[in-house]
C-alpha cells in the first residue's frame, strides 16, 4: 500500500484522529497532479502538523478518492471556469500521537 505524506492544520489532524472528519480535500493543482499521478486505491495518508519532529500527526487509510469539479465564485459560474479538487474518503486510523 502506497503512503503519501501531506501537511495539514492542527485542527484537521485532531478531527481526523477522533473520527469527526471522514474526508480530506486538496485543490487539484499541477503539484498534486504530479504527486498523485500513479495513485492506487486504497492508500495510506500521513498528515503532519508541520515539519517539527514533535508535530501532531495521523496516519489514516484512504479507502478511495475522486476528482470533483466546482465553481470558485459567481464570476467562475458566469465565465464557465471550472476548478477541480481531489477528495480522499478516509477509513481507519492506523497511527497517531493525538491524545
Amino acid at each position: 500500500m502506497k503512503q503519501y505524506k501531506l501537511i495539514a492544520r492542527k485542527q484537521v489532524i485532531i478531527d481526523i484522529a477522533h473520527g469527526n472528519q471522514k474526508t480530506e480535500e486538496r485543490d487539484w493543482t499541477d503539484y498534486y497532479k504530479q504527486r498523485f499521478k500513479d495513485i492506487e486505491s486504497p492508500c495510506k495518508l500521513c498528515l503532519r502538523g508541520g515539519y517539527n519532529k514533535d508535530a501532531l500527526y495521523v496516519e489514516v487509510k484512504a479507502e478511495s478518492y475522486f476528482i470533483k469539479d466546482y465553481h470558485n465564485s459567481w464570476l467562475d459560474r458566469l465565465l464557465g471556469t471550472v476548478e477541480q479538487s481531489i477528495i480522499f474518503e478516509l477509513g481507519d486510523v492506523v497511527d497517531t500521537n493525538v491524545k
